[in-house]
């Protein structure tokens, strides 16, 4: 039973699983040098035909990122997961992805300029 009194079902714990990785492994590859076809295949490979659990680790981290939004580790990875569904990449959100993914990488803490 969830803490809401059973409004959100819980996943199966193979779900569970699944998230978490997806998760642990997008945070990884979005802040190391992986090319980023590298590691959209890597995902998209992963979650195998289950788009809705790259949609809900997305969707996680989002909602992270919008309650403070300054991490560059999580709009990089949200960027990462973005691209592993499918969604398309078009101009101000790539600006902005490519340099958050760029201080991520280089262990900058945040994705604004000059911080």
């Amino acid at each position: 039973m969830s803490l809401l009194g059973g409004t959100i079902p819980l996943m199966p714990d193979r779900d569970r699983i699944l998230a978490a990785k997806i998760g642990g492994t997008a945070r990884r590859l979005a802040t190391t040098a992986v090319p980023q076809d590298q590691a959209v295949t890597q995902m998209r490979t992963l979650a195998g035909d289950r788009t809705d659990l790259l949609t809900s680790e997305l969707g996680a981290i989002l909602g992270g990122y919008l309650a403070r939004p300054i991490y560059a580790e999580a709009l990089a990875t949200a960027h990462l997961l973005a691209v592993a569904i499918g969604v398309p990449e078009t101009g101000p959100m790539v600006e902005a992805f490519d340099r958050a993914r760029d201080a991520a990488t280089r262990g900058g803490y945040s994705h604004r300029q000059g911080t």
